[in-house]
This record gives C-alpha cells, sequence and structure tokens, in this order.
C-alpha cells in the first residue's frame, strides 16, 4: 500500500516538474497567469516531497519496529 502510495506521489512530482521545465523553457516571457502555475506547480512539488519523506519514514519506522519485536 505505501509503495504504491510513494510511486503515484513520485509520478506526480515528476510529471509537474517536467511541466515546470517546459514553462522556463519557453522562448518568450511567462505572463502573470503562468508564473502563478509554477509557482502553483512548485509549491505542489514541494508538499509532495515532503509527503514522500513523511511516507519513508513511517515505512522505516515500521520496519524497525517489527525487527525489534522479532
Amino acid at each position: 500500500m505505501v509503495q504504491q502510495l510513494l510511486f503515484a506521489l513520485r509520478r506526480e512530482v515528476d510529471d509537474l516538474v517536467q511541466l515546470q521545465i517546459q514553462a522556463l523553457t519557453q522562448q518568450s516571457a511567462l505572463n502573470a497567469s503562468q508564473l502563478r502555475d509554477c509557482r502553483a506547480r512548485f509549491e505542489r512539488i514541494m508538499h509532495l516531497q515532503e509527503e514522500v519523506a513523511r511516507l519513508r519514514t513511517k515505512s522505516i519506522l515500521g520496519r524497525s519496529k517489527r525487527l525489534l519485536l522479532n
């Protein structure tokens, strides 16, 4: 379950990063709406990275706890 969620979060981060790269490498300057979109994607990427880190920590602690109980 946690592995599937981690995979989905990583895929979403990858997709958002790709959109961010495409937007930032456009030849013309970004308008205000595009800049807001970039900022929103960046904030979402940061949130997803925090969630991935939290899930990894939870997974590692769960494995450690199981090892200690055995």
